[in-house]
């Protein structure tokens, strides 16, 4: 099993940002955002070598995958080692089509360079502490700039 990050949605794209696509049998798919938590976000996260996880996105943020949708229901401690050791529906075994495909954003810095934080990010004007839109603080220009879609913070 292969894990990446990818498409962009309007929003850029990186390595350290996208929509998860996991590889299975030499097939890419996706993992559906049903339970798609920050813990589940830090297992992808440093699957990929990065330290951490900033935060989870849902609904397709980074835009629709193609292929099979190969996870839902993931539910990570936050302790695994790979998404796969989480519990989940089942390989293939979903209720749910690429418009609720899971993303994440990781921190910027791989875990062997890890000195103080790369990005602060906050959400704005949601209705509650776990939705609005995700603002990314500018350290050179020192001004808050929000990422271009609303999305709710799933937690």
């Amino acid at each position: 099993v292969t894990v990446r990050l990818a498409g962009s949605a309007g929003h850029g794209t990186s390595s350290d940002s996208g929509r998860v696509e996991i590889q299975k049998s030499g097939v890419y798919g996706t993992v559906c955002d049903d339970n798609w938590d920050t813990n589940a976000a830090k297992v992808i996260c440093r699957q990929l070598g990065f330290a951490d996880a900033l935060v989870a996105v849902g609904k397709a943020f980074f835009g629709k995958g193609k292929g099979p949708v190969w996870l839902d229901n993931v539910a990570c401690t936050g302790d695994e080692s790979r998404i796969q050791d989480c519990k989940h529906a089942g390989w293939g075994l979903h209720n749910c089509g690429h418009g609720e495909d899971a993303g994440v954003f990781c921190t910027r810095t791989p875990v062997n360079k890890i000195q103080e934080p790369a990005v602060t990010i906050r959400l704005a004007n949601g209705e509650d502490d776990h939705s609005g839109r995700i603002e990314v603080w500018r350290y050179v220009r020192r001004i808050w700039q929000y990422v271009h879609k609303c999305i709710q913070y799933i937690n």
